[in-house]
């Protein structure tokens, strides 16, 4: 399946990223959007079905957050979260950023191959901004 991705100008009133977010990660906090956060949201066809989001990230100089994805169950597995890596890796690059860095628990394995797929390496930050056991991933942009 083709996927069509858009980058959003109003998340702040933007009612599809709020739905989005309760279907894909129910148990996660509710998106927050800042002036220093970017939203895509893919669509197959007119449907939205996946969203993510590109934030800077204080801790780590120069360094752009892949912060948020969420992805339908009936979308997953067919490379959409890849695509989502790949829009955000070109934004980050086109913000002067020089490294983009993401976080995952370790028992989201989609998650972790995708970003290992788009190579990432695990790393350690200085200052580590999850809960303990949290995995971090790092790649130049």
């Amino acid at each position: 399946m083709k996927y069509r991705i858009e980058e959003i100008d109003d998340a702040y009133n933007d009612q599809r990223l709020i739905k989005l977010q309760q279907q894909t990660l129910p148990g996660d906090w509710p998106i927050v959007p800042t002036k220093d956060t970017t939203f895509w949201i893919a669509f197959a066809g007119r449907q939205p079905v996946a969203f993510a989001s590109l934030s800077a990230l204080p801790q780590e100089r120069n360094s752009g957050h892949l912060s948020r994805c969420g992805v339908l169950k009936a979308h997953r597995g067919k490379g959409l979260q890849k695509q989502l890596i790949r829009v955000r890796i070109a934004k980050a690059k086109e913000e002067g950023y020089t490294h983009v860095v993401s976080d995952t628990q370790p028992w989201n394995a989609a998650s972790i191959n995708a970003l290992l797929a788009c190579d990432f390496r695990s790393y350690r930050p200085k200052k580590p901004w999850m809960a303990p056991g949290t995995n971090y991933w790092c790649r130049k942009v």
